[in-house]
């Protein structure tokens, strides 16, 4: 049930079409058969009608880890000998409990910064998570909790992602908040709450809460702050909905001081290749000057083999009368 595809799903003359696509949609999720409940619709009663004819195998079988170092020495005339050093961890065990860090050092003879860490619990039906250091939060990109994504990561906004895209998540990056969040999901609703101070210093603090339904997902989030990165109350609606291979996902968010975030994504995803379009638009004023920002992108992947990977993306941004076009093609092969 973690690997089966639609046309194996579809062989099970019980499941619905919208159970279909909730099991789709947790792929990774299921640790035994009992946590099926995990979908609406699928009871005790089904769950003892399928057991003969379903197996299930934890996509984290045992424990597995994985260790990152990263080295980055430059010379610049304004920064001499500038050395960056990052270590990430994480480490899972049957898929249920998480844990990692990440401990960062910019500069020789300075010991070294833990940045961020978090731990999260996996159950039936229930999924708690703890975020604390250094963090990033997903809450659609029209209500942004840190700052815009700059020019060199404009492709970032854009890449192909799950419906769900909705996470708060431990990063290096000193350009988002420092302080603590938790997400805590039972049944069909999420919540999650952080507090914190952004990268110029300001506080911060938002909260989130969704419903998810197999084709569907609705939510609301709130944030308040006084930096320069979030000045003020800002509000936002987001949604994902799904309907066969094309999915679309988007929010709307408002605030004080001019305040106007609008981010949407279409994709289609098919067995061999997946596509889709991005925009973004913010509006907002400070100091009696008004800026903006506006992105749109069109990708396309082709995997014509398990091993291979070809991908082509296209990017245009406005962003206070300036214009930037950025293209890229890739292909990969493990």
């Amino acid at each position: 049930m973690n690997q089966a595809d639609r046309e194996d799903l579809e062989l099970l003359p019980w499941l619905s079409s919208e159970q279909i696509e909730a099991i789709l949609h947790r792929h990774g999720d299921f640790t035994n058969l009992e946590s099926l409940a995990l979908v609406p619709g699928i009871d005790t009663d089904m769950i003892d009608r399928l057991r003969p004819f379903v197996r299930l195998r934890p996509v984290v079988d045992g424990v597995q880890g994985r260790f990152r170092f990263a080295h980055d020495h430059s010379e610049q005339q304004t920064r001499p000998n500038r050395r960056v050093r990052e270590i990430e961890t994480d480490m899972e065990i049957h898929g249920r409990f998480r844990w990692g860090g990440r401990v960062k050092q910019n500069a020789q003879g300075v010991s070294p910064k833990w940045r961020a860490g978090y731990m999260a619990v996996k159950g039936i039906n229930r999924i708690e998570q703890i975020v604390w250091g250094m963090f990033r939060a997903d809450f659609g990109r029209g209500l942004l909790l840190g700052r815009p994504v700059p020019v060199s990561g404009a492709e970032g906004f854009a890449t192909p992602v799950h419906t769900s895209v909705r996470s708060i998540r431990p990063t290096l990056s000193e350009t988002r908040l420092r302080g603590g969040a938790l997400a805590l999901q039972v049944g069909t609703v999420r919540i999650a709450a952080l507090t914190g101070r952004s990268g110029l210093g300001g506080k911060v603090t938002g909260w989130h809460m969704d419903q998810i339904r197999p084709s569907y997902r609705w939510g609301v989030s709130a944030a308040h702050g006084d930096s320069g990165e979030i000045d003020g109350r800002r509000m936002g609606m987001d949604f994902d909905i799904r309907s066969g291979p094309v999915s679309l996902s988007g929010e709307v968010a408002g605030g004080t001081r001019g305040y106007k975030g609008v981010y949407t994504i279409m994709r289609w995803d098919t067995k061999n290749r997946d596509g889709g379009f991005a925009f973004r638009a913010l509006e907002s004023q400070k100091s009696r000057r008004a800026s903006s920002d506006r992105h749109a992108a069109v990708w396309i992947r082709f995997r014509p083999d398990r091993k291979t990977l070809a991908r082509l993306w296209t990017g245009i941004r406005f962003e206070n009368g300036v214009t930037v076009a950025t293209y890229s093609a890739g292909l990969r092969r493990r």
